[in-house]
């Protein structure tokens, strides 16, 4: 620190810059001046003549403050990393094998998977993604982590700039000197080629059009003028979370290959050495096929490294790229994009004016420090991001897969096959005509031409003669040309047989020379459109991402200039769709009768359309097909299918890694909590004082990983609207990776928490069915749960009820009179996972499990409440009590059933009726005394009302035949009964939550209410009560 400072600056001023400088960017400049404006205002002038006389002396201060925060920083990490040593929670020394007790070695081993543990730089990175326990999952389980990579060429250094020795190590900057490039140059050359790779690999052609599509694949292409700029950009890798990892800088003029080398090796090496990695890149395709073709990495990470195609990036690559490196199609891959590169690049945006004309070492700095301040702010979002991807993300996308999938009208395992068959031939080698046959048909055509025009000629000629009886000589001469004709066309048979077109393509053999012209042509042509519409959502990729430094935004002469060069190209693109679509009618005339050659469908001529559609990257079919033209290529709904089954599979991988990332950072969230409180014991000597209120719920939260939701781990289409289909492959979530749990003991665990920390619940409230539904509380319904008395006490305190969550038991509930009803875990668990619907045996556990409740309710005198009392007069029937009156059940089996309910006391019999054929629930209150029926549907529509009426009246007339044989009065009268409706408008939007709001209008009608006061936007706390309500009761 200086001796005599000329200028103090205080801290919270430097507290204040730093979070000016993480919402904007660096903002010295402007604090200056503010600075200087401020004081001369307040009669306080500066002597010196400079504009900016604070700049200096805040830049100094800003770094010297951040190079003391790192100090602090270090001397943490250090406490922390003896506390973990003595904990037993090691940080680094058990990268390779972590405790078989905790990870649950016995499941690993049976999948293959060993024990170890990340970095503690990567777990602190991203604790969900790095936090795994046991490591060696397959590629095609979706790998242990999943990594995005990306270069960008804005975040270029000036030489002018200049630089200045570094007064503060970068924390993600990977150092150039450790760079394969002369490694990977060396591995590169000719006699290093592997020329029979053991792994696939795309055709030589295939990986030249990706190359030629993607600057970044050509390596030798500038994209800084090397004699400004000693730096020419940045390159990052990102985990599926969007934190970054490492960065590097670009000192090539280009973007090479060793960058992407360089991180991979560097993540490798922070990983146990069985971790498998899938790491997505813009030229994926590209670097897979340099890795097996050349000795670039060591064998042993080649095989644990797999590669996909950024999302984003997708659209400029061939379609046999595409099959085999879309994120849509890699297994394993869930929902991950992996564009978290280009959300880091937006965050960045504002600070490549700014880092381009500083001191390198203080362009590192800054490029460092808002990497580390993005990484913090996602590390705190990564359970909303979780919580996202669980209630909204999967949820939709899982319903728009089921309703392709139904659509289709075809079984899982036919799309499966269908899928099966339309990668093998797209990716077949043989569906590609070479090019040097196109130019050898090119002349052969031409010749045909000449030759029609001769024939054209000998017509007129010969229609000449014979008006004019021409002589013996001229007669002579035609048949000469006839002659010549004939041999011309002969010889132009040979030349075309002479192209080998049936070696190269055996199954064109025989067909006509013009449609095969026209088959091929349109092939080209449809090449030609592909590569044109590519380079013109390029330019609009420009635009929409328009940013400063490079890319400008409206107004400025780039953007002008992008917008000039689309208006100038689009017409021509235009030109060839259109001309490209009368080829396809043309060429449907041409097709011989009995050729089985699928003809290409026309292409949609608005862009935006052309852009989502996936037939624009499939290639013109030039083989006949064995028998029918395959379903996949000529079925709209069937690919539509394919399409949606692999969303299905998507959304079920996404489930399940989901799954395994809570875990991950519940395990995380453990260790840091022991790491931190021994910390703290050794710094102050006694243990630390923590309330005895909240050490237990930080201790629980950090044992007990948090419930997940999640879709099912099979799909089944509804069979309504795919009878054939069958249930998917299972798909059973992995729980190895799960943080280690106790076993829970008989004993139920409770904590006193104080009302002020309770979690509020929604509530069920009265309302006239005439007035709109309102958002107000459930408390009443949190009182039933809990007890009305629950919170009076000493302290006005209540019971809050700690339940393991992950153990399994079977819950039973014993509903009045009846014999108990059991409700397994996979029942349960209909309860705790979105788009789950309910079954007959969660519907009525649940319903007498409120009955239960609600009939117990008692006042301060030990007297029933008014709402007890209605309970009582509400007989629940079973959801099994209708579907035995459809199907003709005997008179004594069904007195059996209903004779415990004793509903020939109650003034209000409550039916709940499932329609199989919808897989929808519905809710019928009969008001015996008043003959009156209530119908309700959660989706506001009155089809099949008839049919469930007339069954419910049967279902009320033997009940009441069966309780006057029995000596039972039933007050049931001769005169005709109304039905109405509780709901006209519809409450439900999605297609599963229909048994939840049944549950709800049983609820509601038992306590004497009319409806319940909800809306769909409570049906979470819905789901999380009802669970809860399960999971309180006994268990066995």
């Amino acid at each position: 620190s200086p001796i005599k400072p000329r200028t103090g600056v205080s801290i919270d001023l430097l507290e204040v810059y730093r979070a000016l400088f993480e919402r904007s960017c660096d903002a010295i400049h402007a604090l200056a001046a503010a600075l200087r404006t401020i004081y001369r205002r307040r009669g306080f002038s500066t002597r010196s003549r400079a504009n900016n006389v604070f700049r200096e002396s805040i830049a100094n201060a800003v770094q010297w403050y951040s190079n003391l925060r790192s100090r602090l920083d270090k001397k943490l990490a250090k406490a922390l990393e003896e506390a973990a040593q003595v904990q037993g929670d090691g940080r680094d020394a058990d990268m390779n094998m972590a405790d078989p007790a905790a990870t649950g070695s016995d499941d690993a081993d049976s999948q293959g998977l060993s024990a170890g543990r990340a970095h503690h730089i990567l777990r602190e990175h991203c604790p969900a993604c790095f936090g795994l326990e046991v490591w060696g999952r397959s590629l095609d389980d979706g790998g242990d982590v999943q990594l995005g990579a990306d270069g960008c060429f804005s975040y270029r250094h000036l030489k002018s700039a200049g630089d200045a020795p570094i007064f503060e190590d970068p924390t993600y900057f990977l150092p150039s000197a450790e760079h394969p490039h002369q490694r990977v140059a060396e591995a590169r050359k000719e006699h290093n080629r592997c020329s029979t790779p053991a792994r696939p690999v795309l055709s030589e052609e295939t990986v030249n059009l990706c190359k030629a599509s993607f600057e970044a694949a050509n390596d030798k292409k500038r994209k800084a003028d090397a004699k400004r700029y000693n730096r020419s950009g940045v390159f990052v890798m990102t985990c599926r979370h969007s934190q970054v990892l490492f960065l590097c800088d670009i000192d090539t003029p280009g973007e090479q290959q060793h960058y992407i080398v360089a991180l991979l090796e560097h993540v490798a090496s922070l990983l146990p050495r069985q971790a498998t990695i899938l790491e997505g890149y813009d030229i994926g395709c590209v670097t897979d096929h340099s890795l097996n073709l050349f000795p670039i990495v060591s064998e042993d990470l080649r095989q644990r490294v797999g590669f996909v195609i950024n999302a984003m990036h997708v659209f400029g690559h061939e379609w046999v790229c595409q099959i085999r490196y879309s994120p849509k199609y890699r297994l394993g891959m869930g929902l991950t994009d992996l564009e978290g590169v280009e959300h880091f690049w937006s965050r960045m945006r504002k600070l490549i004016p700014a880092t381009r004309n500083q001191w390198n070492s203080r362009r590192l700095w800054m490029l460092d420090q808002y990497a580390a301040f993005l990484n913090d702010e996602g590390l705190d979002s990564l359970g909303d991001w979780m919580h996202q991807q669980d209630t909204t993300t999967i949820p939709k996308k899982w319903c728009a897969a089921l309703r392709a999938i139904c659509t289709s009208g075809l079984p899982e395992t036919d799309l499966r096959r269908e899928w099966h068959a339309q990668k093998l031939a797209q990716s077949s080698l043989r569906s590609h005509a070479p090019a040097h046959l196109r130019r050898d048909l090119d002349k052969v055509l031409n010749l045909q031409a000449q030759i029609d025009t001769v024939e054209k000629a000998i017509y007129e000629v010969k229609q000449s003669i014979t008006a004019f009886r021409g002589t013996a000589q001229s007669r002579a001469i035609f048949d000469g040309l006839l002659a010549t004709h004939t041999t011309l066309n002969q010889q132009a048979e040979k030349l075309y047989a002479a192209l080998n077109i049936s070696d190269i393509h055996p199954e064109l053999q025989g067909l006509e020379l013009e449609f095969v012209q026209m088959l091929l042509t349109l092939r080209d042509l449809k090449i030609n459109i592909r590569k044109r519409a590519v380079s013109s959502f390029y330019e609009w990729e420009i635009l929409d991402r328009a940013v400063s430094g490079r890319r400008e935004p409206l107004g400025t002469k780039l953007y002008q200039a992008t917008r000039k060069a689309i208006t100038r190209r689009q017409p021509a693109l235009l030109r060839a769709i259109s001309r490209y679509n009368d080829l396809c009618f043309t060429l449907e005339e041409l097709r011989p009768t009995g050729c089985n050659i699928p003809i290409p469908a026309p292409l949609p001529t608005k862009l935006n359309e052309l852009r989502s559609d996936p037939t624009l990257h499939e290639d013109v079919w030039i083989h006949p097909s064995a028998g029918q033209i395959p379903r996949w290529l000529s079925d709209q709904r069937v690919r539509e299918g394919i399409r949606g089954f692999h969303l299905a599979d998507r959304c079920s991988e996404e489930a399940r890694r989901i799954q395994r990332e809570r875990g991950n950072m519940a395990g995380w969230l453990e260790g840091q909590t022991r790491i931190v409180l021994r910390a703290m014991d050794d710094c102050i000597g006694t243990p630390p004082a923590v309330d005895d209120t909240v050490a237990p719920s930080v201790t629980s939260s950090t044992t007990r990983p948090p419930s997940t939701t999640r879709p099912p781990s099979t799909i089944q289409a509804p069979s309504a609207l795919a009878p054939n289909s069958t249930t998917w492959p299972p798909s059973t979530p992995p729980s190895i990776n799960a943080p280690s749990v106790p076993q829970l003991p008989r004993t139920v665990a409770v904590e006193f928490l104080s009302e002020e920390d309770t979690p509020e619940r929604p509530v069920l409230d009265k309302q006239d069915p005439e007035e709109p539904a309102d958002n107000s509380d459930f408390e009443e319904l949190l009182d039933d749960v809990i007890g009305p008395d629950g919170g009076d006490g000493p302290d006005e305190q209540f019971l809050h009820l700690v339940i393991d969550q992950t153990c399994r038991f079977h819950h039973t509930v014993q509903a009045v009179g009846s014999r108990p009803i059991s409700m397994e875990p996979d029942n349960i668990d209909r309860l705790r996972y979105p788009a789950r619907r309910l079954n007959c045996t969660i519907m009525n556990g649940i319903g007498a499990a409120l009955h239960n409740i609600f009939v117990a309710e008692r006042t301060c005198a030990n007297e029933p409440t008014p709402a007890a009392l209605h309970v009582a007069s509400c007989a629940l029937l079973s959801t099994h009590d209708l579907p035995r009156v459809q199907g003709s059940t005997s008179d004594e089996f069904l007195w059996s059933r209903l004779e415990p309910t004793a509903y020939w006391e109650k003034s209000t019999w409550l039916i709940p009726i499932h329609r199989p054929g919808q897989e929808h629930w519905v809710f019928v209150a009969a008001d015996v005394r008043n003959l009156c029926l209530y119908f309700f549907n959660s989706l506001g529509a009155r089809e099949h009302w008839n049919s469930d009426l007339y069954d419910v009246m049967i279902l009320i007339t033997r009940m009441a035949i069966l309780a006057l044989r029995h000596g039972h009065h039933v007050e049931v009268s001769e005169e005709p009964w109304v039905a109405r409706p509780l709901y006209q408008l519809p409450l439900q939007t999605n297609g599963y939550d229909c048994g939840f709001w049944v549950l709800c209008i049983i609820a509601a009608v038992m306590r004497g209410y009319a409806v319940p006061a909800i809306s769909e936007a409570h049906m979470p706390d819905v789901r999380g009560l009802l669970r809860d309500v399960a999971l309180s009761l006994p268990y066995n």
